[in-house]
């Protein structure tokens, strides 16, 4: 039996019935010994901080999660709970992982540099983007540097959080102690993905979000090649002896049936994107990202490998300070409709202006769900043989 927690707050009737689709049996409740007997626990919930933490002090429920030993499962507000503080009301949670604060250490005008002092990138993308627009509001431009962050995930949120605040926004991001990609004319590591995005607002329309890794795949693509996924292109890798390939074996090694893809076992790279050009922008989003920032590239050599962080360089720029804003909407409007009514070449279905194939595969994703390649379904499929679930078609089922 899984126990779902109730409390003050919303959105548990969705997991109870997505759990009895999947035929799980499951129960809401606020009883501390049930929670206690329960195989399995899920904290739950949409809301405030505040009002929720109160609702678990009174009754007790906080102490009853705390003194859990079996699996249990945060889920958005529930996982916000499980930390240590929260800005909502000032609000002191249950203190199951450790909240870092960020240091401001340089405050000057429209220039602020960010330690996140190894904290949630999560977070502290989102504390760097309130930064920048906050400043750019008042000085009509900023420049934020963030130095020491976890993995700040898809930088094209930063980008579009910038966007809802009317502000054009650039992003340079490095990635410390991660070694994947050659330069080119090169055969070893000697950079990272180093994602770059660029995000522009188009008034009462969806914003443009440029959001790319600045080698010619990023590494995920390269992951999900390798289970059997879409095929990476011809010269996405290059071998140890300078031969482009698309061959993941290059930058994983040889990986047997039970073995976990690691990119430390291979002895190629990935290749930066648009060969000498694309590989000058993968050399500077190291020097923007993490030299200016102080964060550290992400190596000096093969030897004493760095702690991982990300640093990122953010320019804010506030549009109405700038131009007229139903002038630049119209002009960024009309220039991509004349970009998409481009007649498309020979193989190519439409085309596109960033953003667009991540808004059709988003689309694409909502109504059909995600596609898992055979070899990774076979995978999860002996994995959770050998963890007792049974009938995984189930999980299809689910979706149907």
């Amino acid at each position: 039996m899984i126990a779902i927690v109730k409390y003050n707050a919303g959105n548990i009737l969705s997991v109870s019935y997505a759990l009895d689709r999947l035929g799980y049996k499951n129960i809401i409740t606020d009883d501390p010994e049930i929670i206690q007997r329960s195989e399995k626990v899920i904290l739950p919930g949409v809301g405030e901080a505040h009002t929720s933490m109160q609702y678990l002090r009174d009754k007790e429920l906080d102490k009853t999660l705390l003194s859990l030993t079996q699996p249990t499962l945060g889920i958005c507000l529930g996982m916000h709970l499980m930390c240590s503080f929260s800005e909502e009301g000032h609000t002191t949670c249950m203190k199951v992982f450790p909240n870092k604060e960020h240091s401001l250490i340089l405050d000057s005008g429209a220039l602020a540099l960010i330690d996140a002092n190894q904290g949630f990138g999560q977070i502290m993308g989102e504390k760097s983007v309130q930064e920048g627009t906050n400043r750019a509001k008042n000085h009509g431009i900023a420049l934020i540097g963030l130095k020491n962050s976890g993995h700040l995930g898809r930088i094209g949120d930063w980008s579009e959080l910038a966007a809802d605040k009317n502000c054009v926004s650039l992003h340079f991001v490095n990635v410390r102690g991660s070694l994947l990609v050659a330069p080119y004319g090169g055969s070893d590591r000697r950079g990272s993905t180093s994602p770059l995005s660029i995000g522009i607002p188009v008034k009462g329309k969806e914003h443009v979000i440029l959001d790319m890794a600045t080698s010619t795949v990023a590494e995920g693509k390269a992951l999900v090649a390798q289970k059997g996924g879409k095929k990476l292109p011809m010269s996405a890798l290059i071998d140890n002896l300078g031969n482009l390939t698309n061959n993941t074996e290059a930058l994983y090694g040889k990986i047997g049936p039970d073995d976990v893809p690691n990119p430390d076992k291979g002895d190629g790279a990935i290749t930066a994107f648009g060969m000498h050009k694309g590989s000058g922008i993968n050399f500077m989003m190291e020097i923007l990202g993490g030299a200016l920032t102080s964060n550290d590239t992400c190596a000096i050599d093969h030897k004493n490998i760095r702690p991982f962080a990300n640093g990122m360089l953010s320019i804010y720029i506030d549009v109405e300070k700038f131009v007229d804003v139903d002038y630049f909407s119209k002009e960024v409007q009309d220039y991509s409709n004349f970009v998409r009514s481009s007649p498309p070449a020979e193989g190519v279905e439409k085309v596109m202006i960033p953003g667009d194939n991540e808004k059709n595969i988003y689309n694409d994703r909502m109504q059909n769900g995600i596609p898992i390649a055979q070899e990774a379904w076979n995978l999860i499929t002996l994995r959770a043989k050998s963890l007792g679930v049974d009938d995984l078609n189930r999980f299809q089922n689910a979706i149907l």
